[in-house]
């Protein structure tokens, strides 16, 4: 099962904002090291929830720190964004996190903040926006310089995308999308696309009766229904104690005064509405059960042996992924942080929690595939040290394009020196060095800006291959030739 993390903080003030969006990014950057699967972050405007407001800044400052963790967005409200400016945004994601990364998006809320009245849009068509702009931005993740321009002429977008999208995403058609949802009938309209779904909190009976639906929907349109599922998740408040009682002590602390909640004559504590059994439809749809719905939608607590069984039982019903958020409630951060830290020391270790799997070649785009292994012993790669020799034409395939350099190198035993000819600049090769299975050397390059390419090469009779990388950017694939 995959165990991802949500960063959802409430300010009740300016004063909060940024510790609280320090507190997401620590935690963010825990949550990679302790081994979840991805952690996300929303998107919302001048309401007090979520003060970072961009996720995507939250994602370029975290890029480096999450390693083998994917980020994704929860969510989205597509239909107050540009579509080629979101798939600018969307793309640089997808590089920096190298393919790790699920953009969630969906039609706005209505009723929750007047965003719709913020951002000038009539929420009787939100679903018609949205729908607008998703065919834009699928058809933006994949135009290329040579196709005649992506014209938009909607009642909310004009304009056209003249010339190629840029950056391209790291993953092959653009970045991975996903659809919050927690209808049945979109949930079936994406399924049948092939697209993720991200439900929002919903009674474990709803999420297992949703999945399951799903499952069948995607597996009878011909996708790959468990790939699609295992990237599908449902949101669950978690909130860990030492004792049963400190962990619903610490959920009426964070939870209890829930404005989704009416507990002006209800006197019920959280623990005993979790408590209510609803496992009739009827007793589902008694207004008097309506907080015990609410707690059992949103909230797993307890000590770390109860939320394993929760969580257990999650598994077991056929749900994918848990989305977990700590940050529930106004700024605590010693109430949230005990129960982050109790969750990974004593719940993760107890579960059969794994990160999503490493992306195929052929889920990458060509220009940043990992260059091919060498195929040659050691041995074989030292006897063969003096086909470096000489005068190669290569080709670096950059995100940028191809980039075409002329290479000059001499050996001298384990010692490799020359030139490096590119844009009509050439610049001397330096730390050059011969290795057990390659060789490698630097260049120095002013232009277009200051930078160190790092070349790892190998040599085969006339055939060279291996890759360049420019300073902090992901290696490219360089290949070449022997000149006549």
């Amino acid at each position: 099962m995959y165990i991802s993390v949500f960063m959802g903080p409430i300010s009740l003030g300016p004063a909060q904002d940024k510790p609280n969006i320090d507190l997401c990014l620590s935690q963010a950057a825990a949550a990679a090291e302790a081994g979840f699967a991805m952690v996300t972050f929303g998107e919302q405007h001048f309401n007090n929830y979520e003060p970072y407001s961009n996720p995507f800044l939250m994602a370029a400052r975290l890029a480096p720190e999450l390693g083998g963790t994917w980020f994704g967005t929860t969510i989205v409200p597509l239909v107050f964004h540009h579509p080629l400016r979101l798939a600018e945004d969307a793309s640089v994601i997808d590089l920096l996190t190298e393919g790790r990364f699920i953009m969630g998006m969906s039609a706005g809320r209505v009723g929750f903040s007047p965003d719709f009245a913020n951002f000038g849009l009539d929420p009787e068509r939100r679903h018609e926006i949205f729908a607008s702009k998703l065919a834009i931005l699928r058809r933006a993740f994949v135009h290329t310089a040579d196709q005649p321009p992506l014209v938009m002429d909607t009642p909310w977008d004009r304009g056209a995308l003249n010339g190629r999208m840029m950056p391209y995403s790291y993953r092959a058609g653009g970045p991975l999308i996903a659809v919050g949802t927690n209808t049945d009938t979109t949930i079936s309209e994406y399924a049948a696309q092939g697209v993720p779904v991200f439900l929002g909190p919903c009674l474990p009976q709803d999420a297992a009766r949703k999945f399951a639906a799903y499952r069948d929907a995607t597996a009878a349109a011909g996708h790959d229904a468990e790939t699609l599922l295992g990237r599908s998740l449902v949101t669950r408040h978690v909130i860990v104690g030492a004792t049963e009682e400190k962990a619903w002590e610490r959920a009426e602390l964070m939870a209890g005064r829930n404005p989704m909640m009416d507990r002006s004559s209800d006197t019920r504590s959280l623990r005993e509405l979790s408590e209510v059994d609803l496992s009739d439809p009827a007793a589902v749809r008694d207004p008097a059960n309506r907080n015990a719905v609410h707690v059992q939608s949103w909230i797993i607590a307890g000590t770390p042996d109860t939320v394993v069984r929760q969580i257990n039982e999650y598994e077991k019903a056929g749900v994918p992924q848990l989305l977990t958020r700590f940050t529930v409630g106004a700024y605590n951060p010693a109430e949230i942080g005990a129960s982050f830290r109790l969750f990974v020391d004593e719940v993760m270790p107890q579960i059969n929690a794994t990160r999503f799997p490493e992306l195929r070649d052929d889920e990458i785009r060509p220009e940043h595939r990992p260059a091919p292994a060498a195929t040659m012993s050691a041995e074989s790669v030292r006897n063969d040290v003096a086909a470096l020799a000489g005068r190669w034409n290569a080709v670096i395939a950059t995100p940028m394009g191809d980039q075409r350099v002329v290479l000059d190198l001499a050996v001298d035993a384990a010692q490799v020196t020359g030139t490096a000819t590119q844009n009509g600049a050439t610049v001397a090769i330096a730390d050059g060095s011969v290795g057990a299975d390659e060789a490698q050397w630097t260049v120095t390059v002013t232009a277009p800006f200051p930078m160190t390419l790092s070349y790892r090469v190998q040599a085969a009779g006339d055939t060279l291959t291996g890759s360049v990388q420019a300073g902090t950017f992901p290696p490219s694939r360089l290949t070449g030739e022997r000149a006549g």
